[in-house]
C-alpha cells in the first residue's frame, strides 16, 4: 500500500467515525425529544460542530509519530 492510499484510508476512517458519532448524537437528541415531549432536550448542533472543528494535519501526525517513537526508545532503554 502506498502512502497516499494509507492517508486516504485514515481520512476515510476518521470521517466515518465522525459521521457515526454525529448520527448517535442526533439519535439521542430525538429519543430525548420525543420521550420528554420536547422538554429539556438540548440542541445537538454544538456537539456536532465540535466533532468537525479540529482535524489533525499531516505535520501534527508526523510529530505525534516521532513522539511515540521517542517514548518507545526511552521505554526500551529503561528496561534493557
Amino acid at each position: 500500500m502506498e502512502l497516499w492510499e494509507y492517508n486516504a484510508y485514515l481520512t476515510a476512517c476518521a470521517d466515518k467515525r465522525r459521521y457515526d458519532t454525529a448520527y448517535s448524537i442526533l439519535t439521542g437528541y430525538y429519543a430525548a425529544y420525543y420521550t420528554n415531549g420536547g422538554k429539556k432536550a438540548k440542541e445537538p448542533n454544538a456537539l456536532i460542530q465540535k466533532l468537525y472543528e479540529k482535524q489533525q494535519t499531516v505535520d501534527e501526525g508526523l510529530r505525534a509519530i516521532e513522539r511515540l517513537k521517542a517514548l518507545e526508545k526511552q521505554k526500551e532503554s529503561n528496561h534493557g
